[in-house]
């Protein structure tokens, strides 16, 4: 079975969202260690979403979120920063015990402003490093950014509609009162737990092993929805 993941999803009943920034590194020094085009969707020498091995030689180390403490949103276990999934060691287990030394991971730790009043200037009761202008940081979590490293060609063309005259799955491109349907050829599918289709646009599949993984554990920030595959 092959299953859509969506990622980065905080609680339905929360009232307001959180955001990852770099503090440490720089999130515009990756690039693609081999850029060369192909049949797929496009690809830029700059592109961190398109299934392939990243180069930085200076990748983000150091995350804040902002936005509501933990306390109040809780931390996710798949979060979003860019087209990068932001993951748990637990989640990078799950991955690696289906997929061994494929993906690519760079640790980061992730901080956020300390608004413990037990650590106020007792003297006027106002944050350490307030009087700088800033409230101080304080870590709360160590983990990954991820880059799936796996770009395949998955989408049954024949049965999946509309597709584009270049093989691109094209729900936008539907006549009126056409149907989309989006299907997956099992037999490519097999032996891939994590992947990007070439040709469908945003797309990042998980197996049905991983998929169950990721629900026996409860975690967090995540949708799987099942795709249809022949």
């Amino acid at each position: 079975m092959v299953y859509q993941l969506s990622y980065g999803l905080l609680p339905k009943d929360t009232m307001f969202g959180t955001y990852l920034e770099v503090l440490e590194g720089d999130d515009e020094s990756f690039e693609l260690e081999d850029p060369t085009p192909d049949d797929g969707g496009m690809i830029v020498p700059r592109s961190t979403d398109v299934g392939r091995p990243l180069l930085s030689d200076n990748p983000p180390r150091v995350l804040r979120r902002g936005g509501p403490g933990p306390e109040v949103v809780a931390m996710l276990d798949i979060d979003s920063f860019g087209s990068f999934l932001v993951i748990t060691e637990a989640v990078r287990a799950m991955i690696e015990a289906l997929e061994p030394d494929i993906h690519q991971y760079w640790p980061v730790t992730i901080v956020v402003p300390d608004r413990d009043p037990a650590r106020y200037e007792p003297e006027d009761g106002i944050y350490i490093g307030q009087k700088e202008g800033r409230v101080p940081d304080i870590p709360v979590r160590e983990a990954y950014l991820l880059n799936v490293c796996k770009r395949l060609d998955t989408m049954d063309k024949e049965l999946s509609h509309p597709v584009s005259d270049r093989g691109f799955f094209a729900p936008h491109h539907r006549k009126e009162g056409e149907s989309v349907r989006l299907v997956y050829r099992r037999e490519a599918c097999v032996g891939h737990h994590l992947w990007i289709d070439k040709f469908v646009a945003m797309s990042l599949l998980v197996s049905d092993a991983l998929a169950q993984k990721l629900k026996d554990a409860g975690t967090t920030g995540i949708s799987l929805r099942h795709s249809e595959e022949v």
